[in-house]
């Protein structure tokens, strides 16, 4: 299912999207203070222009046989709606809510601490890239209306998997089309409730980045 927020619960088959309550701002200015004060370092502010970070590219694009064009980012989402990474970050320090959210183990959503776990490797990643098989409309998010919002991505491997449409600019929407090639990064966060099915590790799937390629797979 399609998360309106970028943050996806993977578990052993398709999970509901992550959502979070609004958040009660007098709770979580403590909280965040003494989550500072643990990590000993200063509060970062957490909506600050996302130019002043190092913009990092996570999809190998050039090793593509065919031109392939970055459709969104995470920096440029979070740009656009700081409301959202306050949101997060408060469900994550809202200790009433132990199961719920980001577990925040490698700094609060969004942040130049997260930001920077992400480039250091302490928060994982992974890219996918496969054709697109079928394209369907999955929840309840009604500012689709009944267009598509998700699809089937077939890996190399055969095997294959679901992903939501994420574009920044509402016209690259058109390049999903069956047969064309997509490329995703995410970031595995891990979540507060633990631990998964089989006693492996719930993470939350952000999407960094989503490349689409500009025609139809030659595949």
């Amino acid at each position: 299912m399609v998360s309106q927020c970028g943050l996806t619960p993977r578990s052993s088959g398709p999970s509901p999207a992550c959502r979070v309550s609004p958040p009660c701002f007098s709770r979580a200015i403590v909280a965040r203070r003494a989550y500072a004060a643990r990590l000993r370092g200063p509060l970062i502010s957490n909506v600050r222009p996302h130019k002043q970070h190092r913009i990092d590219m996570y999809l190998p694009l050039d090793h593509f046989d065919q031109p392939m064009r970055v459709v969104y980012t995470l920096r440029d989402k979070l740009r656009a709606d700081p409301g959202y990474v306050a949101q997060v970050q408060a469900m994550t320090l809202n200790a009433e809510r132990p199961l719920l959210g980001l577990k925040g183990k490698h700094g609060l959503f969004g942040s130049d601490a997260w930001w920077e776990s992400i480039r250091e490797g302490r928060i994982k990643t992974k890219v996918i890239s496969g054709v697109i098989t079928e394209l369907f409309f999955a929840g309840q998010d009604s500012r689709w209306g009944d267009q598509v919002n998700s699809f089937w991505l077939k890996l190399d491997d055969g095997s294959t998997l679901q992903e939501g449409i994420y574009a920044t600019q509402k016209a690259d929407r058109r390049l999903f089309v069956v047969g064309a090639t997509v490329a995703c990064a995410h970031a595995l966060d891990e979540l507060k409730k633990q631990p998964g099915p089989g006693g492996t590790t719930n993470y939350a799937e952000a999407s960094l980045e989503v490349a689409v390629s500009v025609g139809p797979s030659a595949a």
